[in-house]
């Protein structure tokens, strides 16, 4: 549920939460009420008589649990009510828990913290526990109090190896330091907070929701850059304005930085009195590129250049190339707008790049060139100056001289943020995309309110549209046919939905599903139900269906024994084996295969390629098969082979070819997760005559990969330790080349000895 909440606060609080003039549209309000002049006036010199009047948006966390730890600024981490209360208790006073660290180590997953009113000391770390990780544990301000940390929070360290909390709902607190978030914490959500800033640095579902963040002054109080890296993070309704720096050289600020960020989205939030830029979008750091990356719904503020005082015009920079970008239904101030590859306009005539699957569609903005290869549509925009930006990038799109705002705000860094909601002169009302559009809009008003959606982040309501039909609700229908069956047959499943986004199996078949199809049962030796059920906008549906099972007596008889486990290629680390089809009464659903009396996979077919073996060594296999009940027959005799010795698969090489194939270059980190890390390098050739043989792939001293293939995925790796590894070529005379450039990899972070990349661990 989204709310508006409003707190009064001193005016000479430099770190007060967003500063928003009286008259802006709330949610619940069915209207704009009108203020005249006068009555604005009167407005000003009340609040500023008894303080700063702040308006935010104001997020619903978690349903609390049952369950309580409960913090105070006067507890001991220590003491006898510093514990976990299983059942609802009121706040039991004295020796609570004195730190949030603390009773996180004793909260158990759907826990709620809470944490009392006053002002806390001392910088917070909440580290992983395995056990908390399914359900989120909600960590919230008490109700009806104030609740203020003088230092930061920290979600794990990657600088000291210490996994992060996943699962976590941090609400209604404020912390005067930086929030962060480092790469291994997973859906934290930071929700109705305020701080200098927060920074995250990787992991998966995790999202800002509401809430304030600035002024911050680098370096006076950090880096003071908002940072989000990650898989499917979440920017909403957020205030981020006034990070600038005294120091451009070694502290440069923009108020947010997007970097390998895949699927992440931006929305319903506002930039002002930022220095340089207030999005600034670009690949860096031997991150994975950007890629999916919505923006919609955002007010940009005029960003400020390093006098801290002189307007810029580029309020969002997309530095490099984002495949999926959307950047739709903002409002920019008048003066500002989007630059594209670090200038005005994306230009592959002076060296720039042409963007791919781009679209910047219903957007208010000052506009001086056309993106190269983006798709322009029903914007609303003023040409940056009589010199450029006065010509249509695509269809549908409206030039003027004014946006017609409410108040377009002063471009300096002032303490307080524009209001950029529509008058009912503005030209933007009607001009969005009647096909292509926000289901709300920056307030969560339904779109659109008249016969088309409105350009910009507002839309215009009179009070008198209807809001817009309720989506309609899913169909879903499933059947079976045959619906009945003699044991150890099959049936087929078919079904197919309406407005349906997503489709779930459950009973004797189970995952996701697409939202129509149809798939095989399988050979059914007991009758079973399947039951699907279907979500859309509009709610969901379900449907089952049941397959009978005639003559389903226990079927207790194993497969016969396979016969014939040979072999049929052999290489210095890997074995080719085959063996004879087993037979059974109903069918045979697999093989097990065991090397050295240890079972190592359960192949469907007859032959399995064992690899990852070593040179020279004798190994012994048996096979065993087993059908759809469960029965396994006994193994088969047991053989052993072995592989061949490093050099006994190459052929005799050519007399006279003694030339070492190329040294590989291009040797790089493709990606890296957790315990691995993909390598590739380029294609070395062999000028000797006996022609490439392929690759040998080192991991300090040891040999983990011989082959052709020009990339590697490495598993296995440890959180605690660091790997160094170099490639050779070899040809089919036995000659290795030169090794190729040492690549380091550690937890979060890898570098060649050629190049490294700041901001992350090297080891």
């Amino acid at each position: 549920m989204l709310k508006y909440k409003i707190i009064m606060q001193p005016s000479d609080q430099g770190n007060s939460m967003t500063q928003k003039t009286p008259n802006r549209r709330i949610k619940e309000f069915k209207s704009r009420i009108p203020f005249s002049s006068r009555q604005l006036i009167i407005f000003a010199l009340i609040f500023a008589a008894i303080g700063s009047y702040v308006l935010y948006r104001s997020f619903a966390a978690s349903p609390a649990g049952t369950a309580h730890v409960f913090v105070s600024p006067s507890g001991s981490d220590s003491g006898t009510n510093c514990k976990r209360y299983a059942t609802p208790v009121a706040y039991p006073g004295g020796a609570v828990c004195a730190s949030i660290t603390k009773a996180y180590q004793l909260a158990q997953g759907g826990d709620t913290i809470d944490v009392q009113g006053g002002t806390y000391s001392g910088y917070e770390t909440l580290a992983n526990d395995a056990s908390k990780n399914s359900t989120p544990i909600t960590i919230r301000g008490a109700q009806g109090s104030t609740v203020t940390h003088n230092n930061g929070i920290a979600f794990g360290n990657d600088q000291t190896n210490t996994n992060s909390a996943d699962n976590v709902v941090l609400q209604d607190m404020t912390f005067k330091g930086t929030i962060t978030l480092w790469s291994t914490a997973d859906n934290v959500q930071l929700v109705n907070l305020k701080a200098d800033i927060f920074d995250i640095f990787g992991g998966n579902g995790s999202g800002v929701k509401g809430g304030d963040y600035g002024p911050c002054q680098a370096p006076a109080q950090g880096s003071c850059l908002a940072r989000i890296i990650g898989n499917n993070i979440t920017v909403d309704g957020t205030a981020i304005h006034h990070m600038s720096s005294t120091d451009l050289v070694n502290y440069h600020v923009d108020g947010m930085f997007v970097r390998g960020c895949t699927n992440c989205t931006v929305k319903n939030t506002d930039f002002w009195g930022n220095m340089i830029t207030n999005i600034r979008v670009q690949n860096c750091c031997q991150l994975p590129a950007n890629t999916n990356l919505t923006l919609e719904n955002n007010w940009f503020g005029v960003p400020i250049e390093g006098d801290n005082v002189t307007g810029r015009g580029n309020a969002l920079d997309i530095d490099n190339d984002v495949p999926g970008l959307r950047i739709k239904y903002n409002t920019f101030h008048p003066q500002t707008g989007i630059s594209i590859c670090g200038a005005w306009a994306c230009n592959p005539a002076d060296g720039g790049w042409t963007a791919t699957d781009t679209q910047i569609i219903g957007n208010l903005f000052s506009r001086a060139f056309c993106a190269s290869g983006a798709v322009y549509r029903n914007n609303v925009y003023r040409a940056f100056s009589e010199y450029a930006g006065s010509e249509s990038c695509g269809t549908g799109e409206k030039l003027v001289t004014d946006f017609g705002l409410v108040n377009s705000g002063p471009y300096s860094n002032t303490p307080s943020s524009p209001d950029f909601h529509l008058t009912s002169s503005s030209p933007a009302i009607g001009a969005g995309d009647p096909t292509n559009y926000t289901a709300t809009d920056y307030d969560g008003q339904p779109r659109p309110q008249g016969t088309a959606p409105d350009a910009g982040a507002d839309e215009y309501s009179t009070g008198t549209t209807p809001p817009p039909p309720p989506p309609t609700a899913p169909t879903v229908s499933l059947s079976s046919s045959p619906t009945s069956v003699a044991s150890g047959s099959a049936s087929t499943l078919t079904w197919s939905s309406t407005n349906a986004t997503s489709c779930t199996a459950s009973g004797s078949w189970s995952g996701a599903k697409a939202t129509s199809g149809s798939q095989s049962t399988g050979n059914l030796t007991s009758s079973s139900t399947y039951s699907l059920a279907c979500t859309g906008t509009g709610g969901s549906a379900s449907a089952s269906t049941t397959v009978t099972v005639s003559g389903t007596s226990a079927d207790t008889t194993p497969p016969s024994i396979p016969t014939g486990l040979g072999h049929t290629t052999t290489t210095d680390s890997s074995l080719s084996l085959v063996w004879n089809a087993s037979s059974d009464n109903v069918g045979v659903k697999g093989y097990k295969l065991y090397r050295n009396n240890a079972l190592i996979t359960s192949p469907t077919s007859t032959s399995y390629v064992d690899s990852g073996l070593s040179a020279g060594t004798s190994y012994s296999y048996a096979v065993s098969a087993f059908d759809a009940a469960g029965n396994e027959s006994a193994k088969s005799a047991t053989v052993s082979f072995t592989t061949a010795t490093s050099t006994s698969i190459l052929p005799l090489p050519p007399p006279n070819d003694t030339v070492a194939p190329s040294t590989p270059d291009g040797f790089k980190v493709t990606s890296s997760g957790k315990t691995s890390v993909s390598l590739a390098w380029n294609a070395s050739t062999d000028i000797g005559g006996s022609g490439l043989a392929g690759y040998k792939l080192y991991r300090g001293s040891t040999l983990v990969y011989t082959g052709p293939n020009l990339s590697f995925n490495s598993t296995g790796l440890s959180s605690k330790s660091s790997y160094t590894y170099t490639v050779h070529s070899y040809d089919k005379a036995g000659n290795m080349s030169n090794s190729s450039i040492k690549i380091c990899v550690s937890k979060f972070g890898f570098w060649s000895n050629i190049t490294r990349s700041r901001g992350w661990e090297y080891c």
